[in-house]
């Protein structure tokens, strides 16, 4: 009688301990999604909100619709702009990892390596 109590307070405690483990892993998992999630959201609105200023940018430009202007000048004004795009793109890309680095080792992500 004894060893059968034995054995069923020890399954009773393996599953409540197998369950609260379960419980906090999912927690985790779905805390880590959340926190995933709202950083992809943050970093699609700020591209969005760029890529509309680059292009209210572009388009307040008179140099762009003025007939005076020949097509090799406005060809290196688009030129130029590009230039300044992707300076400004991969000085944005470095900021972002340098400021999520340190976050991305401590959780051991490999794809943020």
């Amino acid at each position: 009688m004894i060893v059968l109590a034995t054995v069923c307070v020890s399954f009773t405690t393996g599953l409540m301990g197998m369950l609260v483990t379960r419980y906090s892993t999912t927690a985790a998992i779905e805390k880590n999604l959340r926190e995933t999630a709202d950083l992809a959201a943050l970093a699609a609105q700020n591209m969005i909100s760029t890529y509309t200023l680059t292009i209210a940018e572009i388009a307040s430009n008179p140099t762009l619709v003025d007939d005076d202007v020949s097509l090799e000048e406005k060809q290196a004004f688009m030129s130029l702009l590009l230039q300044h795009w992707m300076i400004f793109q991969i000085d944005t890309l470095v900021r972002c990892l340098a400021k999520y680095s340190l976050r991305c080792r401590s959780l051991r992500w490999k794809t943020c390596r």
